[in-house]
C-alpha cells in the first residue's frame, strides 16, 4: 500500500518495512478504538492507539507520548 507510491516518488528509503528504511508504523487496538476530542478539548489523543513509530523511532509507546519528535519534511522526489 505504501511501497508503490514511495517508488513512484523516488523515496528510496521509505514505503517498506525493511532494515535501514525509515518506517512510519501505527499499531491500533481496534476493540478499544474511540475518539475523545471535543470542542472544548480538541487535542486529545484517541483511545486505542497503542504505539506509533516515526522514522523508526517510538513516539507513542503503550498509549503514552515518549517526548520524541523525529518527523520532518520530505523535500525531494522524482518527477
Amino acid at each position: 500500500m505504501t511501497g508503490l507510491p514511495a517508488d513512484i516518488l523516488g523515496l528510496s528509503d521509505r514505503g517498506y518495512v525493511k532494515e535501514g528504511y525509515r518506517a512510519d508504523i501505527l499499531l491500533l487496538d481496534f476493540d478499544n478504538m474511540q475518539t475523545r476530542e471535543s470542542y472544548i478539548e480538541p487535542r486529545v489523543y484517541p483511545k486505542g492507539v497503542t504505539d506509533v513509530f516515526v522514522n523508526g523511532v517510538p513516539v507513542i509507546r503503550n498509549a503514552q507520548h515518549t517526548g520524541e519528535k523525529p518527523g520532518g519534511t520530505i523535500r525531494s522526489y522524482k518527477r
